[in-house]
């Protein structure tokens, strides 16, 4: 064996290990796209679930807000029916 045959030889491992670790980043790219892609999907959610939960509290606020004047004014009646009862 001389050293053009050798040099072959060396060439052609070369070249085959050089598709075998383009396929293997091949493969490791596909999935770092599909990880990013699902990451993105979940930040979409999680955006739409705070802007829920923070329309909810809005509206438990106000809720809140209504009971609070609505037992005010019921202490109010009871406060004059129990006025027109003494007299």
């Amino acid at each position: 064996m001389n050293w053009q045959d050798l040099l072959a030889i060396v060439s052609i491992a070369a070249i085959i290990l050089g598709l075998i670790e383009r396929a293997a980043l091949s493969s490791i790219t596909v999935k770092l796209n599909n990880i990013e892609s699902s990451t993105n999907d979940i930040k979409v959610e999680f955006k739409q679930l705070r802007q829920d939960s923070h329309s909810a509290d809005n509206r438990i606020t106000k809720l809140e807000e209504s009971v609070k004047t609505v037992h005010k004014r019921l202490d109010d009646m009871q406060e004059h029916c129990g006025k027109m009862h003494l007299e």
